[in-house]
């Protein structure tokens, strides 16, 4: 199985964050509590892009990231 492990710098809220909403090739694959991601059950050799959004427990949600690239490694075999 492969796997993208993702991070970013996280965002200060009044109150702290509730979630991140991250998002693989424009659609919410998952959230996280904390700035980082593990994405499972991807196809090697494939090039994915990623976007996080924050959700602060005030209520504010940021805008999407930027795009971060990832190219999956090819698989092996057995």
């Amino acid at each position: 199985m492969t796997t993208a492990n993702i991070s970013w710098s996280p965002v200060v809220y009044d109150g702290g964050i509730k979630e991140y909403q991250v998002f693989r090739n424009g659609k919410q694959v998952g959230t996280s509590p904390t700035a980082t991601y593990k994405d499972t059950g991807l196809t090697g050799d494939t090039l994915y892009s990623y976007q996080v959004k924050a959700v602060g427990k005030n209520g504010l949600v940021s805008l999407l990231s930027e795009a971060l690239q990832v190219q999956t490694e090819a698989s092996t075999g057995s």
